[in-house]
């Protein structure tokens, strides 16, 4: 993700969930102005079919925005917010086809103030270059049209200076979304860049701990197994055969416990030490080792939910994840039985699922009691 992609949602999409409430009440408004106007314009003789149309239209654009920046949503995508402004401007034609026999149209333009409200309530989803190059077609759009209004029906303003008025609203709207959505990207850079640089100085700390750790292991192993082997040997004058058969066995099992420490993944590492003591252990199956491929992004959005379901008392013991390759995917499903209701377990778990539809191509979270099973997939190089 380059810094002209990088949005709110993008770098802190658990902090955006909060944003949901504002995108909707931001999304009633805009409806509401486009109700109330084009009552108005039907009033004074507009046109009823196509007033209804561009209603009609903008509601569906309403709809869309609302769904994709809910969190049962992953990314809010590019593709989403031009089909918003397409939508928008099919409104704004329609509505300025219900008063084109009128004089007064410039008075019942609600589009551009719809548009510019909504881009407000996407600012924290989209990039800001997307915003004002999305923002200022749509405004061209809208001022060509309210200028051939306007040359057509012969007003006396200058058609230019109506179609000024009519766009300002939009224009003015976009650019301080954009202005909103620049200054919020740029404050969470600086924070991951203040994190990252403690986030390495505590990896620092942590290697020498590992490091020290895996040394007590090993030391352990040869003072349980092989100090005592050697010791009996030095006390004796004579190598038996039983000596040869336990010398064998004994570098077998110290082989064995090495080669398991070295072939296991970081998932493994996270499962093991995330299980509850007196609790049936959470289950891996990763032959491949694709937990391995996984991105930094990945890698922490999925220890954070292994980490957060074992300790939740609302999930029972014995849940699994398992990772499997289909061609370039590696796929992979989280099966962990569940003790509670599922709307409440979607809403405890919403900040970890939306990190999760962040840091995945797809996710998928389906409840089947009583299991919850969360489906997700990402490339392999």
């Amino acid at each position: 993700m380059t810094d002209s992609e990088a949005t709110a949602q993008r770098l802190d999409p658990a902090g955006t969930l909060g944003a949901h409430l504002l995108t909707i009440v931001l999304v009633v408004v805009a409806y509401l102005w486009a109700i109330v106007f084009s009552a108005f314009a039907l009033s004074r003789g507009g046109d009823t079919v196509p007033a209804l149309g561009a209603l009609v239209a903008l509601a569906i654009a309403c709809a869309l925005v609302l769904c994709a920046s809910g969190k049962e949503y992953g990314v809010f995508t590019a593709r989403i917010h031009l089909t918003m402004h397409l939508l928008v401007i099919v409104s704004f034609i329609l509505a300025s086809w219900s008063t084109w026999s009128t004089d007064d149209f410039s008075r019942d333009q609600w589009a551009p103030l719809s548009l510019g409200i909504m881009m407000v309530a996407v600012a924290p989803y989209r990039p800001a270059r997307e915003l004002i190059a999305a923002g200022t077609a749509s405004a061209l759009v809208m001022g060509v049209v309210t200028f051939a209004h306007a040359d057509v029906v012969g007003t006396t303003a200058p058609p230019l200076a109506l179609a000024a008025v009519a766009v300002i609203g939009v224009v003015a709207l976009c650019y301080g979304a954009a202005m909103y959505s620049q200054r919020t990207v740029e404050a969470l850079q600086r924070w991951r860049r203040r994190a990252d640089v403690v986030a390495e100085a505590l990896a620092d700390e942590v290697r020498v701990g590992l490091a020290r750790s895996v040394q007590q292991d090993r030391v352990t192993i040869l003072n349980r197994d092989v100090v005592p082997f050697f010791g009996d040997l030095l006390g004796r004058e004579t190598i038996t055969d039983a000596d040869r058969a336990r010398a064998r066995a004994i570098a077998t099992a110290v082989r064995s416990v090495m080669v398991a420490d070295a072939d296991r993944t970081w998932l493994e590492v996270v499962v093991q030490q995330a299980g509850r003591p007196g609790r049936a252990p959470i289950a891996v199956d990763d032959p491949d080792f694709l937990a391995t491929t996984m991105t930094t992004a990945q890698r922490t959005a999925l220890r954070a939910y292994v980490v957060a379901l074992a300790a939740d008392r609302k999930v029972a013991e014995g849940f699994a994840i398992a990772l499997s390759r289909q061609g370039r995917l590696c796929v992979g499903t989280l099966t962990a039985p569940i003790l509670s209701a599922d709307h409440a377990l979607r809403s405890r778990y919403a900040p970890i699922h939306a990190v999760m539809r962040v840091a995945f191509d797809s996710v998928s979270i389906q409840t089947h009691p009583p299991d919850l099973i969360v489906r997700f997939n990402y490339e392999h190089s």
